[in-house]
Formats: structure tokens, sequence, C-alpha cells
């Protein structure tokens, strides 16, 4: 817990001489993580000024940084939270709001700074897609996250906070909601929008990913299923039309 906090510090801090306090195995990957970044500056850097693609990339991973930050505290405290608490840290620990803000730095001149601004402002649907991550992976690996005695999952919270409920009753209402936050991506996507449709479909896409990923287990965690043939025909035998 105290190497995750001297990592979350330094990340908040940002330069290399942070990292001094940590362990060797540690301070690598912090250097290798900055090198990442370091690349990222320089190709904005190539783009005519455009630095604030990077800027808003490191914003998003500090918050992602901290998000983690607080669920190890959750576990080290065996604090299971409210459910909307719950959901205000984890749906950015589902990592979509940093891959969608990543997403746009190499894109090409539609990637102004609006849709970065935009993006870090958590627009309805963006939230609707880190929803949709949080809890398809949630309800997909409950069982085998508790069995490995990881952190709390949105089913525990949910279940704590409507007392009644059994764990697939549970499932089944999260699935619900899971189903109705699609709205909001169908209404993000359709209605007009300052932000072009090819920006919009990065998160369409992710959220798509997503979404066959968990659909009914966790294929993330064991591509061995489904997900392997998916991937075999997505890029190894594409359908050709």
């Amino acid at each position: 817990m105290e190497e995750l906090k001297i990592f979350t510090r330094a990340v908040e801090r940002w330069d290399r001489d942070a990292g001094k306090e940590m362990p060797e195995y540690l301070k690598w990957f912090y250097n290798v993580f900055l090198d990442v970044y370091e690349e990222i500056y320089q190709e904005t850097a190539n783009m005519g000024g455009q630095k604030y693609r990077y800027d808003y990339a490191v914003r998003g991973m500090k918050d992602l940084v901290n998000a983690y930050q607080e669920e190890a505290e959750w576990y080290h405290q065996r604090y299971v939270p409210p459910f909307e608490e719950y959901l205000h840290v984890t749906m950015l620990s589902s990592t979509y709001q940093v891959l969608c803000l990543t997403s746009f730095v190499g894109m090409g001149d539609e990637a102004t700074e609006l849709p970065f601004k935009w993006a870090a402002e958590q627009p309805k649907i963006l939230r609707a897609s880190q929803f949709i991550a949080r809890l398809m992976d949630d309800i997909a690996g409950h069982k085998q996250e508790k069995k490995r005695g990881h952190a709390i999952s949105a089913v525990e919270c949910y279940m704590k906070e409507h007392g009644d409920l059994t764990e697939e009753e549970a499932k089944k209402e999260l699935h619900a909601r899971v189903l109705n936050a699609w709205k909001d991506i169908n209404e993000g996507c359709l209605r007009p929008n300052p932000i072009q449709m090819t920006l919009l479909t990065r998160i369409l896409n992710l959220t798509k990913f997503l979404h066959v990923a968990y659909e009914d287990i966790d294929h993330y965690t064991h591509p061995e299923t489904k997900f392997k043939e998916y991937i075999r025909c997505t890029i190894a035998e594409p359908l050709v039309m």
C-alpha cells in the first residue's frame, strides 16, 4: 500500500525525480511509463504546437491513478461504499476516460482542443460508456474476483444498499441499467453535437468492445473462450466484402 502511495504522489508531480523514493522494480516501471508519455509529447510537438493533446492525456492518467489509489484504500480498510460513491471512483478506474482522451491524441485536424475539453468534462455519452464498462466488468467477473480476494464490485455495493436482493437479482437489475445506458450512447451519437462523428465513434467502438468482452463471462481474462475466435475473425481472417 505504501508503494502505491509513493507511485501516486510521483504521478501527481509528473517528473523523474519524484520516482527516486521508489524501490528499483517500481522505479523502472515509472521511468518506462514516463517514456511513453514523452513520446506523446514529442509527437504533439511535431503537430505544430498542439501540446494540449499531451496535457489532456496526462490529466486523464493522473485521474486514473488517483482512482486506483482510492480503490486500494477501500480494500485495505474493508470498506464497502454506497453504490453512487463506488461509481464515482470506479467509473474513472474503468480506464474509459483516459482511453478516450488518449485515442484522440493521434487523430488529425478534427481533434482540436474542443473535443479534449469536452471529454475531460465528462459528457453524458462518455459517462454512459464508463458506466457500461464498469458494470459489465463487475457483473461478469464478480464471482471470480471475489474468489481471488480482489476489491469490491458494483454487485456487492448494490446488494448492500438493497439488502433484500440476492446476487442474481442484483446482477439482473444492474444489467437493466447497462441496457438503459446504451440509450445515452445512442443519443450522444444521433443528436446534434459539436463533436465530430469520427471522434464520437471512438467512444462508441470502445464501448462496443467492452460489451462483447464481458457479455456473459469475463472473456478478457479468459480469452480462450469466444474472445479468441472473435479476434481471429476480426484480425487474422477478416471477412472481405
